[in-house]
Formats: C-alpha cells, structure tokens, sequence
C-alpha cells in the first residue's frame, strides 16, 4: 500500500468534513451512396447497416445470449446482402460481403460454442469476464453485464465466490446495491428491482470515497485521540503529520466496503465495530475503534 495513495485519498475526503462537498473482427463499412429512390428498398445498405449493428455489438458481448445476438445480426446481414439482385451496381461487392460476413458469423458461433463447453452459465461467464479485468483498467461498470445477467443476488454471490476478482474483496451485496441505485439502466435488472424493493435494513460500511467503495482505498480506524489528530493534520494539509500518524501502530487500514456497526458518535468522530481484516490481513473483527464520520457510509438493504 503507498503511502502517497494513502495521503491524497484521506487529504480529498478529509479536508472535506467542515463543508461536506480471441481479437474481434473489425468491420469498416461505407453506407452506399443515396440515390433519388434511396427511401425504397435497398438490401445492400440494409445488410451495411445490419452488420455495422452486428460489429458494434461484437465489442460487448461476452455471455452466450449475447453472443447468439451477435450471430443472428450477421445472419440477417448475409441474407441481405445475398437478396442483392445481379442487376445491381453492388452485386459483386454484396457478394465479397457475403463472404466476410460468414467469418464474422463463424467467429460468433465459435464464442458460443467455447461458452457452452465451460459449462459456465450467462452469469459465471459475466463474472468471469469482470475478473478478468486488470486492476489498472477496471471500472465500477465492469460488473455491470453480471449484474443483468445473474437472475438473482444468490445466483451473483456464488458466481462472485467463483471468480472473487470480479469485486476485488468489496462485499458484492453493497457493490451491486450501489450499482443499482446509480445507475438507471439497471434497475430494470431482476436484481436491482429486489433489492430496491427490500432495502428496509440499514447497513453500515467504509468508503473513503462516496460511491461505489473500492479496497485499494482504505479507511483509517484508531483510538478517538488519534484519529482526531489525523483530521487536523489533513485539514492542515500537513502531509508529513498525516504519514507519520498513519503510520504509527494504533492506525489500522481498513479495505474500502468492510461493513461495521456503528456504535456511538462524537462530533465529526463515529465509533464503530469492527467485522474484518485490516489491509495486512488481521482479523479486526470484533474491536471496537473510532474512525471519520465521512469514511462512514449508510445504505438500506
């Protein structure tokens, strides 16, 4: 854990207390030149058309549905181009396409196919793909397509154990809830739509960020003395202060999204108890430390 990362993710939140602020294939298509009877119908710029739809969703697809969606396009795109009639200025390049398309098609299949033979569901394979993610490229909406996919949060847990990289060690209940309520596209998912309709428990976690909580961005837990130490050295924005106190061996870094209970309060303090490791992997579960009340997050479930 650097110490630098460390500082500039407490100095951001805690200045803020006073004023709570296999390659794809590539398709290049040119749309065929409009003529006066371009509103009639014209197979070879419906095929251009299909396929370009089909390529787009080539570069997202990673379930098996999603696959057989993209299999389908260019189906539709090689009848289409095939129905190009020989009296047609385009005839011999639809033909060309034809042959194109049946690669892309082939391409398609194969991902299917190589699905099928994991014997991974929709869901594990969405997961999969969300583990898969370097650390330095992932984003919060890489979970987004196992979220759709999974039918229910049981069903995301047990592919989440199975492939554990796709949360990073946040706690998937309160990532996807997170996901759910920020994201308007989701809360169509069957997922979302129970756990929004059962959000009456209010549970408690760590974030040193609002948002969805990331465990590369720990949350410092420490007797009351010092953690008041720390906010005025951070307020101060006095960097060395700041290293030295996290530092010292009554600070503890506690992974962003460990859920705590919250046990008392004192100004800008919250007292919480602890349910986890520290970043060094020692079971803090149990003890009671004080930590920012802006580390501390609140979400109904």
């Amino acid at each position: 854990m650097q110490t630098g990362k460390i500082f500039f993710a407490m100095i951001l939140a805690l200045v803020s207390f006073g004023c709570q602020t296999g390659s794809a294939p590539e398709l290049s298509e040119e749309a065929p030149s409009q003529t006066p009877n371009s509103e009639q119908s014209n197979p070879f710029r419906d095929a251009v058309n299909k396929a370009i739809e089909a390529a787009n969703l080539t570069q997202t697809a990673k379930t098996s549905d999603e696959w057989n969606t993209v299999a389908n396009a260019w189906q539709q795109a090689i009848g289409l181009m095939q129905s190009v009639p020989s009296s047609s200025p385009n005839y011999e390049t639809a033909q060309a396409k034809v042959i194109e398309y049946q690669k892309n098609l082939e391409y398609a299949s194969q991902n299917v196919q190589a699905i099928a033979q994991q014997g991974l569901s929709d869901c594990e394979t969405a997961m999969q793909a969300a583990a898969s993610v370097s650390a330095m490229e992932d984003q919060v909406e890489d979970t987004d397509p196992a979220i759709r996919s999974c039918k229910s949060m049981d069903e995301l847990s047990a592919a989440s154990e199975k492939f554990p990289a796709a949360f990073d060690g946040v706690d998937p209940k309160t990532f996807v809830s997170n996901r759910c309520r920020g994201d308007e596209s989701l809360k169509t998912t069957s997922i979302c739509q129970t756990l929004l309709a059962a959000m009456t428990t209010t549970v408690h976690y760590l974030a040193a960020r609002p948002g969805s909580p990331a465990p590369d961005d720990p949350v410092p837990v420490a007797d009351q003395e010092t953690i008041e130490a720390l906010i005025a050295a951070a307020q101060a924005q006095d960097q060395m202060k700041v290293e030295v106190i996290l530092a010292s061996p009554g600070v503890a870094l506690i992974p962003g999204g460990a859920i705590v209970d919250v046990v008392g309060r004192s100004g800008e303090l919250v007292q919480v108890k602890l349910r986890s490791f520290d970043v060094q992997g020692n079971d803090l579960s149990g003890e009671v430390r004080w930590t920012g009340s802006r580390f501390v997050q609140s979400q109904k479930f």
